[in-house]
């Protein structure tokens, strides 16, 4: 197993940590994404929460009253 140096000479600054990061998540977004109906069921699902959840939070709704859980 390769030794990780501990050296700040070797440590990415923030700039190009985020430059970095920032490519990787333009990769990612141009990325092929398989057809949903590909996706089992219960991943659809959490995928679906998840953008529900997104839209919520850009329109502001998310402040909105939503039923409280059952304990």
């Amino acid at each position: 197993m390769a030794e990780q140096s501990t050296d700040d000479a070797d440590r990415l600054d923030y700039a190009t940590s985020t430059s970095i990061c920032r490519a990787i998540g333009q990769k990612l977004i141009g990325a092929e994404v398989p057809d949903a109906a590909d996706l089992p069921p219960r991943f659809q699902s959490l995928l679906a929460e998840m953008q529900r959840q997104e839209d919520d939070s850009r329109t502001g709704s998310a402040l909105k009253a939503r039923p409280p859980h059952s304990r």
